[in-house]
């Protein structure tokens, strides 16, 4: 029954080659090519050195400056440095990016060239001088090379800059270039988080590292004292202009306050307001000890309420009520103690209870007497802001005549009051800046000068060496694990198409599950997933193979165990009972059984109980509990004793199921492992045999094959079980939701 006809017999070379990952083998192929090994490390590291070594030696300098987070005034002839931490991570990386301008880096580069010896060395390094690098050596091989391969001439490397004629005219070039070559040397950072930052410089010369780490930091400690020194300067000459604006100023105000004095007399007047000014700060000393206490006897009210006793207590200066306080935090302690081992009934928890709610009383009423006496005091504050209201206002009724004439002489002495405080407040700044112009210096200092090195920093030979070897040797290993590696099985499906001349049927994807049966769930929680969907592909192409509208009778199986093969039973069952048909999974696979305990439910004769006693399968067939369809095989592992079914009750057992039921769906053993599925295979329309990705190897599946076709029986199709849908050539990038505008 099973399908002979559609597909050509497999011409593959499936069957003549091993397709498993043997770690002995490519161990073996790592011992028979151990000398590879070794010379390809020994030429990696060999090639790596001579590089090295054909590096010119570079010689690392470098200098530490610390930025002072301390403020500097001058009191009298001394210098008082004062304690007052300004720097932050921000400010510290802006000193960083000045240290790496090219404006300061050119000053720099300016202040060394001063030095005739050291100018002649500097103007060494131009690019200009230098004979073409190693790259351009290799280049220009390469181009003479091509030239003479081909006969024609190639494209040659870039020539070196030739020397300028006349110094002078291209000096400002000369630096550029000369700057540039330290530049790439040059290494500015900060510290980790302290305020020293690090100048490295890197050349070929080791005092030239030196002298130009040393210099840069001398510059910017320079400009940093410059300009400091040239701000201060201009805000002095400013504050000097607004000093002698304000002289005169006040000089004018104090002549027109002298004027009126002269012309009025102020005797009686002054006694007055004196005496009315003393009220005044008598009233609003009242006001302020008014609202102190208001305030205070509010915030009494709050912290009894929060329970803030000890606040109260130590602004009192209460020990009473400190005591109280402290009592009731012991007996609160105890109870929490006893709590762990006593119920809230127990004695001792009463008593401590008692004692509490006691504590609690006498400090209500201590908190209670103090708020009392507060009150107290605001009232007779209050009577006596009254008073003095009384008394101000009766003096000023005697001063309302002489305050019509003090309006004129009050506003010129104010006037006069802030010409002075203005004079004296620019007087006592220009004083300040004058003298931070005479102490100026730099917020920063050299703490670690840059000395000359004697070791060449790079390159380092030996470290290029060692990487060398280890690069050539981490090639040459994956290079002969590679060759001894072959592939443990298909991962396409075209693939698995063109090995075996079988089509494959569908590709269903790998889904995190514990047990085969969970497939159930997971297709009732999404129908539409991939999985569902590709399952019910399966099953569209199978329904148009049979439209002669029997029974239609399929298996499942494969070669190994492990492939999915009860998994994909279980989907195939519960999707063709979606469609509405009448769907038995038959459990077939006896030695191991798993459908019956895990989709039914009940104690009723099972599959073993069918082929001991035979009669109507039907009484042995039990609806799934997590699906439309039924199933038969054995409910325990006591079925598992029992002999596998012949090929005549196989015959015998679809026979009867096929008069009640539309789809039969056979799980069956691996063909590799168990002979059943043979006898199986003979009884059914369809055979699917289940192939996992990238697992079962290509023999295993050949050899299957080949039993089957002993038998006279092909499959249908292949499956590809567990893929990796982002491996396929149709990924699932599409989705399954849909918008409306």
């Amino acid at each position: 029954m099973g399908s002979t006809t559609g597909y050509a017999p497999s011409s593959s070379g499936a069957r003549d080659s091993v397709d498993y990952i043997d770690i002995h083998r490519v161990l073996r192929g790592l011992r028979r090519r151990i000398w590879l090994l070794i010379f390809v490390a020994i030429a990696a590291a060999g090639a790596f050195a001579g590089i090295a070594s054909l590096q010119e030696p570079q010689y690392e300098s470098s200098a530490t400056l610390m930025l002072d987070p301390r403020e500097q005034r001058a009191l009298g002839n001394q210098t008082q440095v004062v304690q007052h931490l300004k720097l932050t991570s921000p400010i510290v990386d802006s000193e960083v990016a000045v240290l790496r301008g090219q404006s300061l880096q050119m000053r720099a580069l300016e202040l060394v060239l001063g030095d005739p010896e050291l100018a002649r060395r500097y103007y060494a390094i131009d690019p200009a001088l230098q004979p073409p690098g190693l790259v351009d050596r290799l280049q220009s091989i390469a181009s003479s090379a091509l030239s003479q391969l081909f006969g024609s001439a190639a494209t040659a490397g870039p020539e070196p800059i030739a020397e300028p004629r006349d110094e002078s005219a291209d000096l400002d070039g000369r630096k550029k270039r000369i700057l540039g070559v330290l530049r790439k040397g040059l290494s500015v950072h900060r510290i980790g988080e302290s305020y020293a930052i690090n100048l490295r410089q890197e050349t070929a010369d080791p005092e030239l590292s030196a002298t130009f780490a040393n210099a840069l930091a001398a510059v910017y400690i320079q400009e940093q004292v410059e300009n400091r020194r040239k701000t201060m300067e201009e805000v002095t000459g400013w504050l000097q202009v607004q000093v002698d604006a304000s002289g005169r100023e006040l000089e004018r105000a104090e002549e027109a306050v002298r004027d009126f004095r002269v012309a009025d007399s102020w005797n009686s007047k002054d006694v007055l307001r004196q005496q009315l000014d003393e009220m005044k700060v008598q009233i609003a000393e009242t006001r302020a000890d008014q609202v102190t206490k208001r305030a205070w006897l509010q915030t009494v009210a709050s912290l009894a309420d929060e329970n803030e006793i000890m606040v109260i207590a130590q602004q009192q200066g209460s020990s009473l009520l400190q005591q109280l306080h402290n009592e009731l935090e012991a007996l609160l302690r105890e109870d929490v103690r006893l709590s762990s081992s006593l119920s809230a009934d127990h004695p001792d928890r009463r008593n401590l209870a008692v004692e509490m709610a006691r504590l609690r009383a006498n400090i209500d009423d201590a908190v209670l007497s103090y708020s009392a006496g507060l009150q107290s005091e605001v009232e007779v504050l209050h009577l006596r802001e009254k008073d003095l209201e009384v008394e101000i206002a009766a003096m000023d009724h005697k001063l309302e005549q002489l305050e019509l004439t003090d309006i004129s002489f009050r506003q010129l002495e104010r006037k006069a009051d802030a010409a002075r405080i203005s004079y004296e407040n620019l007087l006592a700044r220009l004083g300040e800046a004058r003298a931070q112009v005479t102490f100026e210096r730099a917020e920063a200092k050299v703490i670690d000068p840059a000395e000359i090195s004697l070791v060449p920093s790079s390159p380092k030979v030996k470290l290029m060496a060692a990487f060398g070897a280890a690069l050539g040797l981490s090639a040459t290993l994956i290079f002969i694990v590679l060759r001894e590696f072959v592939s443990a099985g298909f991962t396409q499906a075209n693939e698995l198409e063109n090995h075996f001349a079988l089509p494959v049927l569908g590709s269903i994807p790998h889904v995190r599950m514990k047990k085969p049966f969970a497939v159930i769930a997971k297709m009732n929680m999404d129908r539409f997933s991939p999985l569902a969907e590709r399952v019910r592909q399966i099953s569209a192409i199978l329904g148009q193979k049979n439209k002669s509208g029997d029974t239609l009778t399929m298996v499942v199986m494969s070669s190994l165990p492990d492939e999915g093969k009860t998994t994909t039973a279980m989907a195939m069952a519960y999707t063709y009972a979606s469609f509405d048909k009448r769907t038995v999974l038959v459990d077939l696979d006896t030695r191991c059984a798993e459908a019956m305990p895990a989709l039914t439910q009940g104690t009723g004769p099972d599959l073993s109980s069918w082929l001991e006693k035979g009669g109507d399968p039907s009484a042995c067939t039990y609806p799934s509990q997590q699906g439309d369809f039924w199933v038969i095989g054995n409910r325990n592992g006591a079925g598992n004793m029992v002999p596998p079914p012949s090929r005549d009750e196989i015959r015998a057992l679809l026979t009867e199921l096929s008069k009640n039921f539309d789809v039969i769906v056979v799980d069956a053993p691996p063909l590799l492992v168990l002979s059943d599925g043979l006898a199986i295979a003979k009884e059914v329309d369809h055979i699917l045999m289940n192939v996992r990705y990238r697992k079962t190897a290509k023999q295993s599946v050949a050899t299957a094959l080949a039993l089957l076709e002993k038998v006279g029986e092909r499959p249908t199709g292949l499956i590809m079980t567990m893929t990796d849908a982002k491996s396929e050539p149709q990924a699932y990038g599409y989705g399954y939701s849909y918008g409306y505008s």
